[in-house]
């Protein structure tokens, strides 16, 4: 069986350059079958957002139990410094969803590792007659999203001269530098010494913004919102032969494909119950709060009166 090509071991185990947005260099792959370190997990088995609800289920084992005061009143289950977590996950279980909606010739993995110890991970690789797309999605809840060549900016404001969008103000983010990695990294452990190239692509899916401006998109990343995606990859013109997609289908399920996949994990069944419950018990607090809401600006009237006569 073949190993990975020196161009995977040119970048160093454990080392999980796309946090900072790194570039790697090699950005397609060659077909045929993978070899490297046996890694006993199915990554084929990995649910959607994965590694972000492990982390976040994490945090939650510090917080103390939701007190019934709590669930009264419709406070949070959770400490603030998970709430980014969470909407992470929300976000990603959203476009996991509409990857199901793909015809049977696509491949979807979900939170696939790409770093040591899964402390990187792809929330997405999709495999299909258009190709390889690694998908990063983000979620910028109520926020407005610009994007002009190689940078993205949330809460940003755009003004129209000429006819185009003109960025005032905004705060920047680093995401399309990551998503370029997060796809050269892809093609680096998907690559094997059989030759036939494959363009591996990275998309930014946005999912719940309040509006998404772009004013030039990136040259070699692909710029969505969740509306778009299926349409656009659908869209895509073959590259891909039935034999070949077969190929690098079977080469991204492998388990020896991601060295970096974690030995042990839990069970991913238990992972989306738990999930589940918590989505649960925040649509609970979310009602009652608004329940509490609608009660205090009705009972304002008699409160007033109330008080009219008390003075």
């Amino acid at each position: 069986m073949n190993t990975h090509s020196s161009q995977s071991a040119s970048l160093k185990r454990g080392a999980s350059p796309c946090r900072e947005g790194k570039p790697v260099e090699y950005r397609s792959i060659n077909l045929g079958h993978s070899g490297g370190a046996a890694v006993p997990q199915d990554v084929h088995g990995r649910i959607v957002a994965q590694s972000s609800i492990e982390k976040l289920l994490a945090g939650q084992k510090k917080v103390d139990p939701w007190p019934l005061v709590g669930r009264i009143l419709g406070v949070d289950p959770w400490r603030p410094s998970s709430q980014s977590r969470y909407r992470e996950a929300v976000g990603q279980v959203a476009v996991g969803r509409l990857l199901e909606q793909l015809s049977h010739e696509w491949t979807v993995l979900h939170s696939v590792p790409i770093g040591a110890g899964s402390s990187d991970d792809v929330d997405h690789v999709v495999i299909g007659p258009g190709g390889v797309y690694t998908v990063r999605t983000r979620s910028y809840i109520g926020q407005a999203v610009c994007v002009s060549g190689q940078t993205m900016w949330a809460t940003c404001e755009a003004t129209w001269v000429a006819g185009q969008p003109v960025i005032v103000s905004s705060e920047e983010q680093k995401h399309i530098g990551i998503a370029r990695c997060e796809a050269s990294k892809v093609a680096l452990q998907l690559a094997t010494d059989v030759s036939g190239q494959v363009p591996v692509t990275g998309i930014i899916v946005i999912v719940h913004a309040k509006s998404v401006t772009i004013q030039e998109g990136p040259s070699d990343v692909v710029v969505l919102t969740d509306r778009q995606l299926l349409g656009w990859l659908n869209a895509r013109p073959r590259i891909l032969a039935p034999q070949q997609l077969q190929q690098v289908s079977e080469v991204a399920v492998e388990p020896r494909t991601w060295p970096d996949a974690p030995v042990k994990t839990s069970d991913p069944a238990h992972i989306g119950d738990a999930f589940s419950a918590l989505q649960r018990a925040v649509d609970t607090s979310r009602s009652r709060q608004v329940g509490w809401l609608i009660g205090l600006v009705a009972g304002m009237p008699l409160l007033w009166a109330i008080a009219s006569r008390l003075l």
